[in-house]
């Protein structure tokens, strides 16, 4: 079986998968532990899920890229920022300033060695 990784960063002991990478070489007791934790989420049947919320369109189910913080400062509207924020799963912040500083953190949180602790060996 396989597993998507999270928000944040999975180390197996031999790589680090990071937010939407797909790790299939763990045993299904620690991708079930991975998930049960909020680690990470099973795939799901992109078609079964598209008829499920109404969509056909391909298209309309997408990765969020994770954007640099030079180009999150570049999303030209507040909006495109705001949106971008609350799709990560963050309450954006009312002015800019605010918003790029709370990206800056949110890429120190996957950045860094010290993320979460997932169980696995580093």
């Amino acid at each position: 079986m396989t597993i998507i990784v999270g928000k944040f960063p999975i180390n197996d002991g031999s790589v680090v998968y990071g937010p939407g990478s797909v790790i299939s070489n763990l045993d299904s007791s620690e991708e079930h532990r991975l998930v049960a934790d909020g680690y990470a989420t099973f795939p799901v049947d992109v078609e079964e899920m598209q008829e499920g919320i109404g969509l056909s369109e391909m298209e309309n189910v997408q990765t969020l890229p994770l954007l640099s913080l030079e180009e999150f400062e570049k999303l030209k509207k507040s909006d495109q920022q705001k949106e971008y924020l609350s799709e990560l799963g963050l309450e954006p912040a009312m002015n800019e300033p605010s918003r790029v500083k709370q990206y800056a953190e949110y890429l120190d949180t996957i950045d860094t060695e010290d993320g979460p602790n997932t169980g696995l060996p580093e």
